[in-house]
């Protein structure tokens, strides 16, 4: 009759999990968020269209880990060419994600609390923010999909093929995430504490991570002739998390405040490689010249990684939430901070049985550490919630022991739950300009003029110095015929960042649709003297040259740079 309970538990757990995918899945369709994946999720989708027509977006090295537009672009070329393609793979990973939490709870809980099993699934979609990755081309639903699956191999009593299997494909996926490598150490230490055959799981995990780490390392060398495990964007990253100003780097939007920042490693001296370790090198020689202020930054951050505020990068979900179809989402019956202290309760229970579920404890703190070492995001925090939502029960059910008991565990887990809630910087905060800009994106993209200049101009009212807002508001205001307003608004971004290449050229441009060609000479000359291959803006700037009437000042250009030159005469 028990069994009977449990398993009809567990098929409602699933159930849930069908119905809210499905409910989300509805709302996000009637929002624009449907036909346009915006900031990496854009990315990662043009580089798998790019894939799938025979293209190489890597031509320059894998800046992003190539892992996830592989994906991508293997499901387009099997057909599901459009957004919903995608969404519906991912989806399914997270209902599948759902019962192996179900499997591996049940194992974790044992005789007594098979019922950790149904909780962990529903833990696990009862969280918003994993159906909103799951809708968003982005990678959570891989590699959460991909951990669980680690965790039903190591867990329990995983015989030495397994360890070699789980190693594998740790390799493998740290081309999706190259925060895997570190999951493949804790496969590794897994395998050393193994009960019975302590070095036979350990080689073999050892055999296994090495082998799912060639592909990518022999492609690294192929093509660019440097052995590196995954991407080089990982330097850059550290930068930003841990530099003396990283509660401002840390929250950089994409767009030209980043670029700026991007061309400090001067790229055109530095290939992505060099430039990869220019940042690294840069930050650890900030953090020797003052490690104690580093320390506080690693103590805020950890402090910020198991907070029960939403921590967004690049997407921040709260603003697709706050009102219209998506608004449901945002009503969290689970929330990242309530669960953590449980989490962690559990983790020490688990490590004191001395069982095989030490694993989940071990991938929990291979993935939490990257959070806290490099840049806390929603993303990376979500990388975490698999193991959570299986601990987490395990440390529901030690409670009463632990109350009762009165020791020093007790006091751990007490301050475990205020930390949470302890108030955070207001830049954890949802940024109301954030959210109008990307509505604004939404509106430029369906060509809804007059709603995108009202998004992006409430945007710029909200935050002036969102120069890439202003740059979209001067794109629709040109559209538009309001060119005079829109060179306003680029000329504010120019006073600030002088060499901002996109936006010379763009305001070249109106300068000669406005009917001044001397002026927009000199903004594309500018362009031209920014560092890079150049020579297609250097004709347009000799053009714009002599359109004005300055015939001499273009020949003497023509003189100075020979490859322009001969491009110049080359020219239909």
């Amino acid at each position: 009759m028990v069994w009977t309970r449990l398993r009809t538990l567990e098929a409602a757990v699933v159930m849930l999990a069908l119905g809210l995918r499905g409910a989300a899945a509805s709302s996000i369709a009637q929002t624009g968020h449907a036909r346009h994946p915006l900031v990496d999720a854009h990315t990662y989708w043009a580089q798998a269209s790019s894939l799938a027509a025979g293209g190489n977006p890597f031509k320059e090295g894998f800046y992003q880990p190539p892992g996830y537009p592989l994906f991508l672009s293997w499901l387009q070329q099997l057909g599901a060419t459009d957004l919903w393609g995608p969404r519906l793979f991912q989806m399914g990973l997270g209902v599948l994600t759902t019962l192996c939490l179900i499997a591996v709870g049940r194992r974790i809980g044992g005789e007594g609390r098979r019922w950790v099993g149904a909780a962990a699934g529903a833990l696990y979609t009862l969280y918003p923010s994993v159906l909103l990755f799951e809708l968003d081309m982005l990678t959570p639903s891989v590699t959460s999909f991909v951990m669980v699956l680690l965790l039903a191999l190591v867990t329990p009593h995983a015989s030495v093929w397994r360890f070699g299997v789980a190693g594998g494909l740790a390799g493998l996926v740290s081309a999706v995430h190259p925060s895997f490598l570190i999951v493949g150490v804790a496969i590794w230490a897994a395998g050393y504490l193994h009960a019975t055959e302590r070095r036979g799981p350990m080689w073999a995990a050892s055999v296994g991570l090495v082998l799912g780490l060639m592909p990518i390392t022999q492609a690294n060398i192929d093509r660019f002739e440097h052995a590196q495990f995954t991407s080089n964007n990982s330097g850059i990253n550290f930068y930003m998390g841990n530099n003396p100003d990283w509660k401002r780097t840390a929250f950089l939007r994409p767009g030209l405040r980043f670029r700026q920042m991007a061309l400090e490693a001067e790229p055109h001296h530095r290939d992505g490689f060099e430039r990869n370790d220019y940042w690294m090198a840069r930050t650890l020689s900030d953090i020797a010249a003052a490690p104690h202020t580093w320390l506080g930054t690693v103590g805020t951050k950890a402090l910020w990684s198991f907070n029960d505020t939403e921590i967004p990068r690049n997407e921040d979900y709260r603003c697709r939430t706050r009102a219209g179809p998506m608004s449901w989402l945002d009503w969290r019956l689970v929330r990242y901070g309530v669960v953590f202290p449980f989490a962690m309760l559990g983790a020490i229970c688990l490590w004191r049985r001395r069982s095989d579920g030490r694993f989940a404890v071990l991938a929990w703190m291979a993935l939490h550490l990257p959070v806290i070492l490099f840049i806390v995001a929603d993303r990376y925090r979500l990388a975490t919630w698999p193991m959570m939502c299986l601990l987490a029960p395990v440390g529901v059910g030690a409670v009463r022991d632990v109350l009762a008991n009165r020791g020093r565990l007790l006091w751990v887990w007490l301050v475990a739950c205020l930390l949470p809630w302890l108030p955070l910087d207001e830049r954890t905060e949802m940024d109301p300009a954030w959210c109008a800009h990307v509505e604004g994106n939404l509106a430029f993209m369906d060509d809804e003029l007059e709603r995108a200049e009202r998004l992006y101009g409430e945007a710029v009212r909200l935050d002036p110095d969102d120069w890439s807002a202003r740059v979209w508001l001067a794109q629709t205001l040109a559209k538009r015929g309001e060119v005079t307003q829109a060179i306003t608004h680029l000329q504010v971004v120019l006073d600030g960042f002088p060499d901002s290449f996109p936006t010379l050229r763009t305001a070249a441009h109106l300068q000669v649709r406005q009917g001044d060609p001397g002026a927009g000479a000199e903004l594309m000359l500018r362009a031209y003297a920014v560092p890079g291959e150049r020579t297609s803006t250097g004709i347009k700037a000799i053009k714009m040259l002599q359109r004005s009437g300055q015939q001499e000042r273009a020949r003497e250009i023509l003189r100075q740079d020979p490859k322009l030159a001969k491009r110049w005469a080359q020219k239909p």
